[in-house]
């Protein structure tokens, strides 16, 4: 009897081992990318990531805000939660290519989210000691994990974009003139040296009355319509006691104009189609009035291919880096049941 009854005990156990498995299976998170196991904080991490962008994308294309019951309604032919999780999977792919491709090239010795805390780490711990030592340390003295996943993401770049053995950096001069060519008129036409002459009333960070702010609007439409040839903007202000105060003269030259664009960007981008002599209508946006008009203008040409010659071989490398990524990412395998992974992510943004 006894012999039957220990003989029963381990048959048991096998049954209740099995029958732990199949629910594992059914509730449990699993996820595989690349025949690598996706660690639950990584997932999370990665959702955390992204949920900001999605919620842009449905906002921008539909005006609705991301909160609760709305993340499994469906817009416009998309689910949101669903949409995440494809995203977040994307996401996890691109991050396991860079990651096996610095190991490929012996960056570093292992991957995976666990060998990436640990680094993270002996980083941490490294910059502590030279601080204790009094030495330098150039940049952050502590990472988050989501900092330092970026930073080692930009160094791998780095490292492989300077390697001109490396697979796609080996930029020819045919290359760079087609890149050139292609580009010129978006990046490498030089700015134009450029004066104005403008009116600029903030109205609404002033917090201006009702009805001081239409007697200056009423003012600037009157100005407009006396502009001509013989009586620019600059002349004509002079006899406006009322709108003086707001005047600004300009003047800028070409390789002004990017240190200028911080502080006067509204108005470099209202002027930016004027020709010599023409001027805007009244603006009436952002809380504020504008009336600008273009003084002078002389049309600078492109910047020759020989100075910028850097700068397109940057940008190559790295574009040809981010393709070799993506055809990597492209054929990794995920394994898991997707079902049950869009399910996790909604009970995540729901909560």
């Amino acid at each position: 009897m006894k012999k039957k009854l220990w003989i029963g005990i381990p048959i048991i156990l096998l049954i209740v081992g099995f029958a732990i498995v199949i629910i594992y299976n059914q509730t449990g998170f699993q996820l595989k990318i690349n025949g690598e196991k996706i660690d639950k904080e990584e997932y999370l991490d990665t959702v955390n990531e992204q949920i900001n962008q999605v919620s842009q994308y449905f906002y921008e294309k539909a005006g609705i805000t991301l909160k609760g019951n709305a993340w499994e309604k469906e817009i416009e032919g998309e689910v949101p939660y669903r949409v995440l999780t494809d995203q977040v999977i994307g996401q996890l792919k691109h991050t396991a290519a860079v990651f096996d491709l610095a190991k490929e090239k012996g960056y570093i010795e292992e991957t995976g989210y666990q060998a990436l805390k640990k680094r993270m780490e002996e980083e941490n711990e490294a910059r502590a000691n030279k601080i204790k030592k009094g030495e330098p340390v150039y940049g952050l003295s502590n990472f988050s994990l989501k900092l330092y996943k970026e930073y080692s993401m930009d160094a791998i770049q780095k490292q492989y974009c300077s390697d001109l053995d490396n697979e796609g950096m080996n930029v020819t001069d045919e290359d760079r003139k087609a890149y050139y060519d292609q580009q010129k008129d978006k990046i490498f036409r030089q700015n134009d040296d450029i004066t104005l002459d403008y009116i600029k009333i903030e109205y609404l960070a002033s917090e201006m009355d009702e009805e001081q702010y239409r007697n200056l609007k009423d003012k600037m439409t009157e100005l407009h319509g006396k502009i001509s040839d013989k009586e620019p903007l600059s002349d004509l202000i002079q006899r406006e006691e009322l709108l003086m105060p707001y005047y600004t003269h300009q003047e800028l030259l070409s390789g002004d104009i990017g240190a200028y664009g911080r502080i006067m960007g509204d108005v470099l981008d209202y002027a930016a189609e004027l020709k010599k002599g023409e001027v805007t209508q009244v603006i009436d946006e952002n809380g504020a009035l504008y009336l600008i008009q273009c003084a002078d203008r002389n049309v600078n040409d492109y910047y020759p291919l020989d100075t910028v010659k850097d700068n397109i071989n940057k940008s190559l490398r790295e574009a040809n880096y981010e393709s070799i990524l993506s055809k990597k990412a492209a054929g990794y395998e995920v394994k898991g049941n997707m079902e049950r992974i869009y399910t996790y992510t909604k009970q995540q943004v729901m909560n």
